[in-house]
């Protein structure tokens, strides 16, 4: 065993299970098992003793079940990730997993490449922010009686939620394009992905995130700037940082609403700007990102289904009792010869349009989108780039304006 290897610890009442996963992680010479407990209480004695990076928990066992143990451990040793195996691979037990603190939840049997690229990135999360709470305790930073690192509270980060009612409107791209307008040496952007099924951020950014918004949810109250920091992935060439979806379409319903606010309040206090990209479809995790904004940027294309879907939108926000002055709607892909203005669809809608975004006829942000590399980072002086700019300068505005009336 090396200074890097990964430690681990396997929590199973059955031997021949014990034995199956053994093998498979064997094959990772970085991975090192180091002890064997078969229920929940022997799982808190053996972590207690052996202080593993990873603890592989089955659900049912006798005296504790492997959800409770999971959750007694993530409290009394945050920085071991623990990685649920069982049978019950239904998404109730799923969430009730995410919820106690699981890192991941596998099938038995589990994939060996599954097994052994879940454990290894749990492994990585553990080292992390081990060595960083022990870089902070040498620095003279002072922990809670848990162990974990108190906070850094030091901004109150604008919300920034990107919605349109129809899908096609863009909100990816202005989304991504947004933020670098935004991201300045003195501001830090996060841009997070509200739309837990088919998110797309490190697309259209040529990202592969180790981690995702699973990673942060169920954590997100006990840890520190430097835990978040290493958690979420940024964008070298912009210095952006970005949250992604789940990679797993199964794994959508794990993303919890009410964690999800609770999660943006908290990242608030350590971003500049936090901008949400969201689904077309109005579900409970778009409800919360609009519910948490400073500035809901609206965007609609100038058709006919896509105007309807924005007037049925408005009439549920007012209702819900949101603000409407934090509506900034943008109407996007405006073609001149459409016969429709943006004054006449202002007035059908009782809406302002605050900006109208150009058709792309020479399909440059297309080509942008397949390249992984917004327009923002290609051209500044580019028509599209200068509407992001006034767009970025109208939430600024809007944002003055709101906290003049507070």
């Amino acid at each position: 065993m090396t200074e890097n290897s990964i430690k681990i610890l396997i929590v199973d009442d059955i031997p021949e299970t014990v034995d199956s996963v053994k093998r498979m992680l064997s094959f990772d010479e970085n991975l090192v098992v180091i002890g064997y407990a078969n229920d929940g209480r022997s799982a808190l004695s053996q972590v207690r003793k052996l202080d593993p990076d990873v603890v592989l928990m089955d659900i049912n066992m006798p005296d504790m079940d492997g959800i409770t143990a999971t959750q007694h451990i993530r409290q009394r040793y945050p920085y071991t990730q623990v990685v649920i195996l069982s049978v019950q691979n239904d998404l109730s037990y799923m969430r009730r997993a995410m919820r106690a603190g699981a890192h991941d939840f596998l099938p038995k049997p589990p994939m060996m490449d599954d097994l052994l690229s879940v454990v290894n990135r749990a492994g990585e999360i553990a080292i992390e922010q081990r060595s960083m709470a022990n870089s902070a305790m040498n620095m003279g930073t002072s922990t809670s009686s848990s162990g974990v690192i108190p906070r850094m509270s030091i901004l109150n980060g604008k919300v920034i939620t990107i919605y349109s009612p129809k899908g096609g409107a863009g909100c990816t791209t202005v989304t991504t394009n947004l933020g670098i307008a935004l991201r300045s040496k003195k501001n830090k952007v996060l841009l997070v992905d509200g739309n837990s099924q088919y998110g797309e951020l490190p697309v259209f950014m040529s990202l592969q995130p180790r981690f995702n918004i699973l990673d942060l949810l169920p954590r997100i109250e006990e840890m520190n700037a430097e835990e978040i920091s290493t958690t979420v992935s940024t964008h070298e060439p912009t210095g952006i940082d970005i949250l992604p979806a789940p990679p797993r379409l199964e794994m959508a319903d794990q993303v919890d609403a009410e964690q999800f606010g609770q999660m943006i309040e908290t990242l608030r206090r350590h971003y500049n700007y936090i901008l949400i990209d969201t689904p077309s479809y109005l579900n409970d995790i778009a409800l919360s990102a609009i519910e948490k904004a400073d500035i809901t940027l609206l965007l609609s294309t100038p058709e006919i289904p896509a105007l309807k879907n924005i007037n049925s939108f408005l009439t549920l926000y007012n209702q819900l009792g949101f603000d409407p002055e934090k509506i900034l709607f943008i109407l996007n892909f405006y073609d001149r010869r459409s016969g429709i203005s943006p004054e006449r669809i202002s007035e059908s809608l009782h809406q302002e349009i605050v900006l109208a975004l150009p058709l792309d006829e020479k399909y440059e942000l297309r080509e942008a989108v397949k390249r992984g590399v917004p327009l923002m980072m290609q051209s500044r002086s580019h028509i599209f780039s200068k509407n992001i700019f006034l767009i970025s300068n109208k939430i600024q505005e809007k944002i003055s304006q709101l906290e003049e009336i507070d």
